[in-house]
């Protein structure tokens, strides 16, 4: 069996970062978001949600579509909507503000005691509001609220910063199109994972490791021994054999 792993990357039109390349030579999935956690026997809570523009795209050695695709689909309607959104801002409409009420450490686990409000311009930063839960309690609650020109320069700031990321990633992507020429991909070679054997018992390996860890992962394991690599479990099954011999 072979001891190393040959990889081929490539650089995805979109994050300009290196993945590797499937059979067809497009980029793997990646930069996807997961959510929940892994335990053993239970691979249910674990949720990934979305993934870079890139995936399943020809890398940008061999061609920049991805990017300028990158460019038309993505950063423009991106561009678009956040101008849009700065110049509906600096009309002054209402701003929703979201928050809790000053409830124990219990409640707020539990998520009572959230409320959520427009704040209109001019008004300032500490309003009465009234919070009710028929089960424990009745009672008003005077919530500290940030003023509306707070919470304007803290929204116009986020727009602000979006729009100047927009721009640079733009810029970086319309003069990588620019200066594109056709490149080879890398070929990464690594050092093969250890192959086990199964063992006697139903859990471990020949050479004693669990087949899968507390956290969920799983060795390589062959199903035939004599494709084990391990050193480990290829002398304990040896001296197995000439014990029985």
């Amino acid at each position: 069996m072979a001891t190393t792993k040959t990889t081929v990357k490539g650089t995805c039109g979109a994050c300009f970062k290196k993945f590797a390349l499937d059979a067809n030579g497009r980029v793997l999935r990646h930069g996807w978001r997961e959510v929940g956690g892994r335990r053993v026997g239970d691979y249910g809570n674990v949720y990934h949600s979305g993934s870079c523009f890139g995936c399943g795209r020809l890398p940008f050695e061999v061609s920049p579509d991805c990017t300028r695709d990158f460019v038309a689909e993505v950063l423009l309607p991106m561009a678009l909507d956040t101008g849009t959104r700065i110049d509906a801002l600096a009309l002054n409409p209402p701003i929703k503000y979201t928050g809790t009420s000053d409830v124990g450490w219990r409640e707020k686990q539990e998520g009572w005691g959230a409320f959520e409000v427009r704040v209109h311009h001019g008004e300032g930063e500490t309003r009465p509001m009234r919070w009710y839960n028929e089960t424990w309690f009745d009672e008003d609650c005077s919530v500290r609220i940030p003023s509306y020109a707070r919470l304007h320069d803290v929204a116009m700031g986020e727009l602000t910063d979006k729009r100047e990321a927009i721009a640079l990633d733009a810029g970086h992507c319309l003069r990588a199109i620019d200066t594109w020429a056709p490149a080879a991909v890398s070929t990464v070679e690594k050092k093969a994972p250890l192959v086990h054997a199964h063992g006697s018992h139903p859990v471990l390996a020949a050479c004693g490791r669990r087949l899968i860890s507390l956290s969920g992962a799983r060795i390589h394991v062959a199903k035939n021994a004599d494709a084990a690599t391990c050193p480990k479990c290829i002398e304990r099954l040896a001296k197995k054999s000439a014990a029985t011999a």
